[in-house]
């Protein structure tokens, strides 16, 4: 299992559907910051980790910083997680 977290505090909006496979840095959501006074500056993007399939959203739409904002199964084994239990990431 692998996360998107939110760089920011804001409104989460999603550019992909669950169940769709993403390729690592492909963009999934934006956390848009109400309070930005540059539209174009105020929307941060949140990007796939890696290759994998999405499969959960946050239930609420405000996102604070380093939130998860979508939980996706990778569709390989991950470096970092080698030799560690699921329960220990």
């Amino acid at each position: 299992m692998e996360k998107g977290h939110a760089p920011c505090a804001g409104i989460v909006t999603y550019a992909r559907r669950l169940g769709e496979r993403v390729r690592a840095g492909d963009v999934v959501a934006h956390v848009i910051d109400p309070y930005g006074t540059d539209p174009a500056l105020s929307r941060h993007p949140v990007a796939a980790p890696c290759d994998g399939l999405l499969y959960m959203f946050r239930s609420d739409r405000i996102a604070r910083p380093g939130s998860t904002v979508f939980w996706m199964v990778a569709d390989a084994p991950q470096p970092r997680r080698a030799g560690r239990a699921p329960q220990e990431d």
